[in-house]
């Protein structure tokens, strides 16, 4: 394998390592605002940390379950108005 390829490898693996460590300080932070049904805690803390539902949902499990079925399970009926609205076309075919 060349240098270049290499490098780029390193860089890819060292990026999705960041963005998985990133998430999970937040996890407990996710859980409790859908617990809570506090979808302006919520958005304030995904904009303060740059990220989006989509990744939060890749990366976030509450009890086990996925973002979506906790804040069902949890009858957080604005937070899981809000995370539909915020979620991409390409997520919401997947679920």
């Amino acid at each position: 394998m060349n240098t270049l390829m290499k490098s780029v490898l390193l860089a890819s693996g060292l990026s999705l390592a960041t963005v998985a460590q990133a998430n999970v300080g937040i996890d407990q932070e996710v859980c409790n605002y859908i617990k809570e049904d506090n979808k302006s805690q919520l958005n304030k803390t995904l904009k303060s940390k740059r990220l989006s539902v989509d990744s939060v949902y890749k990366f976030t499990e509450c009890e086990g379950m996925d973002i979506f079925a906790y804040a069902n399970k949890m009858n957080a009926t604005e937070t899981l108005e809000y995370l539909n609205k915020k979620a991409s076309k390409r997520l919401k075919r997947t679920m």
